[in-house]
């Protein structure tokens, strides 16, 4: 690729002109190049406006190289990079090569020319992407992470681009309308390949670096908790119609995709995994993580079931769980939604009073407003006999439910053999129900 006889540059013509203009004419001069100079030319702009930090020649070189297929370890495959940096020169209303050969977009000319980019080169961002997943899934890192400082040095020495796309291509994959998903499956479904690129990235958030400092990292677990962790959904739904099971499937500290998801507050993944995910509520009840728990439920509380369509509420009731009830009603749960066995949470707490006594879960219920209409009067004395089982109290009583001033439902036993124990004269009739 030779550009030297590809000169674009442009100058003002008068104090007068726009910047606006300006960038356009600039544009259309490179459209006016042959096809390989004008795909050069915008590829080489394209990635200068869409990293997420300045570039460095030797992450240039590797961007721009033409055959995708190899890792760059040999230099004299790598385009000339001066053909980079006249091209640079030549954009110099644009672009300025700092210390160290870092390139970087002036801001005006960036903010423009990210706002024009559909229009003179639709697919940078798809461009950008692939280049990041085609990197990452090179055979050179089919071995897995390296085994020591001195192998981890040398692999980023001869992979320049290694550092940048390891840290960055979930970045790049945000917002895609079509995203490249034989390129993610290539990637997230290779668990070498993924612990490879986590170990870049775990020894990137170190300071300082000392001995061993490249296998101070945890192992990722597998591509769909590391797609959980950043926040793919879009990557998630594609992965998920093929390999549900994955789901449930924990890695090394026992979290599951969602579970990645609730620690790093991906709150849109949360929603989505939380349709489909039937054990990491319980599972987070089960290792006590119970912030954890309350965060999941404050994002997608509703959508909240087990293996056997349980909400949220039916588990804060089996499990007894006061809090877990109260947030689950208070994030939106349905109080007489009903389980895959057929019973509303109030039914369920009933059974559950029968057996252990405890009746705080009933009476919450009641507070908001669960209805009790398929119960029968036999269900609350069994219930309530069993919480308080005074000698004769429901041998002849009367319950009754009436509501509270500000809503919700209360429940109230009456003894036919001593109205001491209502606030107001009850008929000592049959019982009744309201």
């Amino acid at each position: 690729m030779n550009t030297r006889g590809a000169r674009i540059k442009l100058r003002l013509t008068s104090t007068g002109d726009l910047l606006g203009e300006l960038y356009d004419r600039f544009i259309a001069r490179i459209q006016e190049l042959d096809d390989a100079e004008q795909d050069f030319a915008k590829e080489t702009l394209a990635w200068l406006l869409l990293v997420k930090r300045p570039m460095r020649e030797a992450e240039m070189r590797h961007i721009l190289q033409r055959d995708q297929n190899t890792s760059l370890s040999d230099a004299d495959d790598a385009p000339d990079y001066e053909q980079v940096l006249e091209l640079c020169e030549d954009f110099n209303i644009l672009v300025d090569v700092r210390g160290g050969n870092c390139l970087d977009v002036h801001p005006p000319a960036s903010d423009y020319l990210l706002r024009t980019l559909n229009s003179w080169c639709p697919d940078a961002n798809m461009r950008v992407a692939k280049r990041c997943l085609v990197y990452l899934i090179l055979e050179d890192f089919k071995n897995g992470p390296c085994k020591t400082d001195v192998e981890f040095e040398s692999r980023l020495e001869h992979h320049a681009l290694y550092e940048y796309t390891a840290q960055h291509w979930a970045e790049h994959l945000h917002g895609l309308q079509n995203l490249p998903m034989d390129l993610v499956r290539l990637f997230l479904l290779d668990e070498e390949k993924i612990a490879s690129a986590t170990q870049v990235i775990s020894v990137l958030h170190q300071k300082p670096l000392g001995p061993g400092y490249s296998q101070k990292f945890d192992p990722p677990g597998s591509g769909f908790h590391v797609a959980a962790r950043l926040g793919l959904t879009s990557v998630l739904a594609s992965l998920l119609g093929e390999e549900q099971q994955w789901l449930a499937m924990v890695d090394t500290k026992g979290r599951t995709p969602l579970w990645c998801a609730i620690e790093n507050d991906q709150q849109e993944t949360m929603e989505f995994l939380s349709r489909i995910d039937r054990t990491t509520f319980t599972l987070l009840l089960d290792k006590a993580q119970t912030s954890l728990a309350n965060t999941l439920l404050r994002v997608a509380a509703t959508r909240i079931k087990d293996l056997h369509s349980n909400t949220a509420l039916h588990i804060g009731v089996m499990r007894q769980d006061l809090e877990i009830m109260r947030l689950s009603l208070n994030f939106g749960v349905d109080v007489d939604a009903k389980g895959v066995n057929g019973y509303s949470a109030i039914g369920l707490a009933i059974k559950q009073a029968r057996k252990s006594g405890q009746v705080d879960a009933i009476h919450l219920l009641l507070e908001h407003s669960a209805s009790t209409a398929q119960l029968r009067v036999s269900d609350w004395e069994e219930a309530f006999e069993e919480a308080y089982p005074v000698s004769g109290l429901f041998s002849q009583n009367i319950i009754e439910l009436s509501e509270y001033e500000t809503g919700g439902t209360k429940i109230g036993f009456f003894s036919s053999h001593n109205f001491d124990l209502v606030d107001h004269p009850v008929p000592p009739a049959a019982r009744r129900l309201l």
